[in-house]
């Protein structure tokens, strides 16, 4: 990950390779939230640096230079803040505390100050220390650059594995350089020592800076936002998504990273436009032919430019035409879909398809056959109120007394993804519907051809809203297809008395049941 400054110049702090780095981001001067802990409840010892009085520096290196100074331009309160730098290479630089500070008779002691650090990353450092004697300091400390002031809070019960509380300390900040590249500097101000530590938790608002800090959330962000409109995205498919929409950055980021780029969240999240489409041909259609009581399920309807908001209808001069039930298009060559030719009269009928590129006929390609099997009666059990139920597969949607269905009801259209409202007459057997009966209500008879088994479209993947057959059937002898299909958890009944859903193993003719699948089949 590499950062961008406002200028869209890469960040002073950032790593950049030609082939380590994959993209860049904001990282420079960003906007954001910064914790702020809560109020020290009794301070002991403050300093705002309006004087480096009480203060002494200490060359380490024995140059006999004196470094730190107050800077008057850059700190968080007025007058000014304690620096050093511009720095060198090779300096050990420390200003002390001139004077102890007991931490007697505080409670939860801590060390609280503000600093803006701009040193080498991994090579140049910035440290605060304690110390009993003012001689033997234990040191904490930080690199590379903090993007302006941000707030430090250090527990003096375990400050560096030892614990100070009660005791008298002297307190020091350094700066260690190598013999390498420098940079800028540190600033210190606000310093507090107290104990009591109150107050509620606030956040605040400022600026920081980093590449880990900064710029890689803003990548991480984007991760999130493409998951969240397409969850089924792998690692591959999110890196892949971000790198190829970056805004090109020369020079900042030409050579510097893989994608010579910097993350643009919109142009990822914005699909690409689809490549033209020409006009679908239809070639063939399994199974050709079907009864005239109820669904005939096509597992496959091959042709070309097939896309996934295709319509299919079959056809016939001087008759009404009759939709699809749904269309599922696997891919660009295959889909499949059912068509209800209840009542449908009996002959050759076209099949056609009709896309954002045009429609395309097959003539005479499905038979509708006359159904001679024999009918019988299925009973639907309500009770007052909310029912989950279904028409068993096959059925004829002819409802008899002693109680009509009740219209409307209300569907729940898997391959929708949402609740409709429908009449009777749209009632598709084998799915799952919801209907509220009023308190008069008995069980409602349906009469219609017999159906011993019934294939239901799962699509999407999820929860569907399913009917049983005419007859009880285990859910374990439910057969799924493809073989990687799976039925994820259990099967849901709804109980109209108690209001609530309930598991089950056994499903009832009439009845609907929630099941969740974890794929198309």
């Amino acid at each position: 990950m590499a950062a961008t400054a406002p200028d869209d110049n890469l960040s002073s702090f950032s790593n950049y390779g030609a082939t380590s780095v994959d993209v860049g981001a904001p990282g420079t001067d960003i906007y954001s939230t910064i914790p702020r802990e809560v109020s020290i409840g009794t301070t002991r010892y403050s300093d705002n640096f309006s004087s480096l009085d009480g203060w002494f520096e200490y060359d380490h290196t024995g140059s006999g230079r004196k470094a730190w100074h107050l800077d008057n331009t850059t700190y968080t309160s007025a007058p000014s803040s304690a620096t050093i730098g511009p720095y060198e290479n090779n300096w050990d630089q420390w200003l002390i505390k001139q004077d102890s500070i007991s931490l007697a008779g505080l409670t939860d002691p801590v060390l609280r100050y503000q600093w803006s650090v701009d040193t080498q990353i991994n090579s140049d450092f910035g440290y605060v220390g304690i110390s009993e004697d003012q001689s033997s300091f234990s040191f904490i400390g930080g690199s590379g650059n903090t993007g302006g002031f941000i707030e430090q809070t250090y527990d003096l019960t375990n400050f560096s594995g030892k614990d100070y509380s009660g005791k008298t300390i002297w307190i020091a900040y350094r700066l260690v350089s190598d013999a390498s590249t420098t940079g800028r500097g540190i600033w210190v101000d606000d310093i507090q020592i107290g104990g009591e530590l109150d107050g509620p938790v606030t956040s605040v608002y400022g600026y920081m800076s980093g590449g880990t800090s900064m710029a890689t959330p803003m990548v991480s962000g984007m991760a999130g936002l493409l998951l969240a409109e397409n969850s089924s995205y792998t690692f591959a498919d999110l890196k892949a998504a971000v790198m190829d929409s970056t805004d090109s950055l020369p020079p900042a980021l030409a050579g510097k990273c893989v994608s010579g780029g910097r993350g643009n969240a919109s142009a990822a999240l914005t699909p690409p436009a689809p490549p033209p489409v020409g006009p679908p041909s239809v070639s063939g259609i399994v199974p050709s032919t079907g009864l005239d009581s109820g669904l005939t399920y096509i597992s496959a309807l091959t042709g070309t430019n097939f896309t996934g908001d295709m319509t299919v209808q079959l056809t016939r001069t001087g008759e009404t035409a009759i939709p699809a039930e749904y269309v599922y298009t696997e891919n660009t060559t295959h889909a499949r879909c059912a068509f209800n030719g209840a009542g449908a009269p009996a002959g050759a009928w076209d099949v056609s398809t009709t896309t954002v590129g045009g429609s395309a006929t097959l003539p005479a390609a499905f038979m509708v056959t006359v159904d001679t099997s024999s009918t019988d009666t299925a009973i639907i059990p309500v009770e007052p109120g909310w029912n989950m139920v279904s028409a068993p597969p096959g059925r004829v949607r002819q409802w008899t007394s002693p109680t009509p269905l009740p219209a409307p009801s209300t569907a729940m259209i898997p391959y929708r993804g949402k609740y409709m409202s429908c009449s009777v007459d749209d009632i598709i057997p084998g799915r799952g519907y919801w209907i509220f009966a009023p308190p008069s209500s008995t069980d409602i008879s349906a009469t219609g051809y017999t159906c011993p088994t019934y294939q239901y479209e799962v699509h999407p993947p999820g929860w569907n809203l399913i009917g049983s057959i005419q007859t009880p059937v285990a859910t374990g002898n439910i057969t799924l297809v493809p073989d990687s299909l799976i039925l994820v958890g259990q099967v849901y009944a709804y109980d109209p008395g108690t209001g609530q859903y309930t598991d089950t193993t056994s499903l009832t003719p009439g009845k609907a049941y929630w099941m969740a699948f974890s794929g198309d089949g």
